[in-house]
C-alpha cells in the first residue's frame, strides 16, 4: 500500500475537532508533519487555531501582538520566552501570521510547574490571581496508565520517592493547563477546530493532554498523530503512528536561516 502523507492523515481526521500531533522535539520529520497538517486543516475551511506546548500562557499577549503585526520579530523573540529551537516552530507561527490563524499559548509557565514539583500540589493555594489565570484551576495527578507510563519512563521508582510524586504532579499540571487552554478556546469558538502540538509523551495513545481534554469535554472528537522513531509503537483507536528518523539534538539556534519561511 502507498504510504500516507501528513495531508492524507489530516483528511482522515477531518471529522475531529481537535487533532494532536505528538512530536520528537527537534526532529525535522516531526516538524514537517505538523506544518503539513496545519496547512491541510486550514484548507478544510472551518476556523482553525494552533495550540502549542512551546508557548506559555503568560506570553499570550506578546504572541497576539506579533501575529497582529503590532510588534516586530525582534521584540517577539525578546519577550516571548521562545524555546532554544524556535527555528523549528517558526514556519508554523509565520503560516499562522500570514493566514490570520490564532495561536494558543497553551502551557503553564515553567516557574509555576516547578513550584508544584518543589512544594507539592499545595503550592496552588499560594498562587496570585494572575498566576491562577496562567494555569489550570487544579492538578489532577490521577492513577492509571499515564501514571504508570510516567514512572516507568523515570526508572520505575513508584512508591519510593515523594519527589517522584511531585514530579508526576508537575507533569500533570502542564497537561491539565494545556487541556484547559484548548477547552476554553473551543467553548468560545463552537465551530472552530484546533491543532495541538506537543512532545509525543503528552499525547501518545490518547494519554496526557487528550485524556484531560476529554474529561473536560466528554463529547469531543479527538484525533491523534504520533511521531516516533520506535518501530514497536502501537496505535490506540483513532491514532496514526508516523515513523520519523531518529531525532537530532535540539538545535540551539533561534534565528531562522537565510531564506527560511
Amino acid at each position: 500500500a502507498k504510504p500516507l502523507t501528513a495531508t492524507d492523515l489530516a483528511n482522515k481526521l477531518k471529522g475531529n475537532r481537535v487533532v494532536f500531533v505528538g512530536e520528537l522535539h527537534g526532529n525535522p520529520g516531526a516538524h514537517q508533519v505538523e506544518l503539513e497538517v496545519l496547512r491541510a486543516m486550514f484548507k478544510q475551511g472551518k476556523p482553525v487555531a494552533l495550540a502549542t506546548e512551546q508557548f506559555e500562557r503568560d506570553t499570550q499577549e506578546v504572541l497576539d501582538q506579533y501575529l497582529a503585526g503590532k510588534i516586530d520579530e525582534d521584540e517577539f523573540r525578546k519577550k516571548g520566552h521562545l524555546w532554544p529551537n524556535y527555528a523549528d516552530y517558526r514556519p508554523l507561527v509565520e503560516f499562522c501570521k500570514a493566514n490570520n490563524i490564532p495561536v494558543i499559548a497553551g502551557n503553564i509557565p515553567r516557574p509555576l510547574a516547578n513550584r508544584v514539583y518543589k512544594e507539592g500540589v499545595s503550592a496552588l493555594e499560594k498562587f496570585s490571581d494572575e498566576e491562577k489565570s496562567w494555569s489550570a484551576p487544579e492538578v489532577k495527578a490521577l492513577p492509571g496508565a499515564y501514571r504508570n507510563k510516567f514512572f516507568e519512563a523515570m526508572g520505575g521508582m513508584e512508591g519510593h520517592s515523594d519527589a517522584m510524586e511531585r514530579m508526576y504532579a508537575s507533569q500533570c499540571f502542564k497537561d491539565d493547563t494545556m487541556a484547559d487552554s484548548v477547552a476554553k478556546w473551543l467553548k468560545t469558538n463552537p465551530k472552530g477546530r484546533v491543532l495541538h502540538i506537543n512532545g509525543n509523551f503528552h499525547s501518545m495513545n490518547g494519554l496526557g493532554v487528550p485524556e484531560k481534554l476529554e474529561a473536560l469535554m466528554p463529547d469531543l472528537e479527538i484525533g491523534l498523530i504520533t511521531c516516533t522513531s520506535d518501530p514497536d509503537t502501537e496505535a490506540a483507536p483513532n491514532e496514526w503512528i508516523v515513523d520519523v528518523p531518529a531525532p537530532r539534538p535540539m538545535r540551539r539556534r533561534t534565528a531562522a536561516p537565510e531564506g527560511h519561511c
